[in-house]
């Protein structure tokens, strides 16, 4: 019986450097692919919505209907596929009939901004936590399902989006939604917080108008549905960052010692 659990592991999500990859191609025929699709839609509709991606299809063999009903499945959900990754021959001479690119997954480049233009993305460490070593420009964008770690600026006319909580070891001025998936838990924090707009989860804020004195390190997170702003208080008044080997302590410490008493941020 095609059950539940059967269907999450038929169907992943995972972001690389080309942007998002959607995988059926652990599903064992047609059937079982469309059904992974449908429900990795339907438990990612939030994170997913309007996002253009790439479909694995593993070594899944296809005809051009039966390829053709998956697109029309990521159609109906509005989403856009930009290409196709497959080790089945069947499935290639299919995706080439319907004109996508193949080895989308492969191949870092450029991907359509929702409102036109070119985007890029910046190259990437994978796993469940994404980390970019690096500046990202204006026109690159980050898509990841779980948590986006940058050690370098953000900025503006940058994009981040991801399913987990957003930390950025340098000047955050881009456009950044955390807990994209639904996830109320997910924080963004950066030694200096300056989004051009900022979401967490459903709740959308900018920053004040009004000029900051100086630069500080800080936490943006959900409290009482609405997005409050956290200080972090070095005990020494330092906000440099710690020497390479000593980053995981030194976001352990940004992580863990805020100032008392959030403010509400943004309207």
């Amino acid at each position: 019986m095609w059950t539940a659990e059967d269907r999450a592991v038929a169907a992943r999500l995972r972001g690389t450097a080309a942007g998002l990859v959607l995988t059926v191609g652990e599903a064992s025929d047609i059937s079982e692919a469309r059904a992974a699709l449908q429900a990795i839609i339907e438990e990612k509709r939030t994170f997913l919505a309007g996002a253009r991606l790439v479909l694995d299809c593993g070594g899944l063999a296809m005809a051009v209907s039966e390829l053709s009903s998956l697109l029309e499945e990521c159609a109906n959900a509005g989403l856009e596929v930009s290409g196709i990754e497959t080790s089945s021959e069947l499935t290639r001479n299919s995706a080439r009939s319907l004109g996508l690119r193949l080895d989308a997954a492969l191949q870092p480049g450029t991907r359509s901004r929702a409102g036109g233009g070119e985007i890029t993305s910046p190259e990437m460490v994978e796993g469940e936590c994404a980390l970019v070593v690096g500046t990202v420009r204006s026109g690159q964008a980050i898509w990841h399902p779980g948590s986006v770690i940058v050690f370098g600026d953000v900025n503006a006319g940058a994009e981040i989006v991801a399913g987990g909580s957003v930390v950025v070891w340098g000047v955050l001025r881009g456009t950044v939604h955390a807990g994209a998936g639904g996830d109320d838990t997910a924080v963004v924090c950066a030694l200096a917080l300056e989004p051009t707009q900022l979401r967490l989860g459903g709740k959308i804020a900018r920053p004040p108008d009004e000029p900051r004195a100086q630069r500080r390190p800080e936490l943006a997170r959900l409290q009482d549905g609405a997005i409050v702003v956290e200080t972090w208080a070095d005990r020494q008044g330092r906000h440099s960052p710690a020497p390479q080997n000593r980053l995981a302590g030194a976001l352990r410490a940004f992580l863990g010692r805020f100032s008392r008493g959030a403010k509400p941020w943004g309207a």
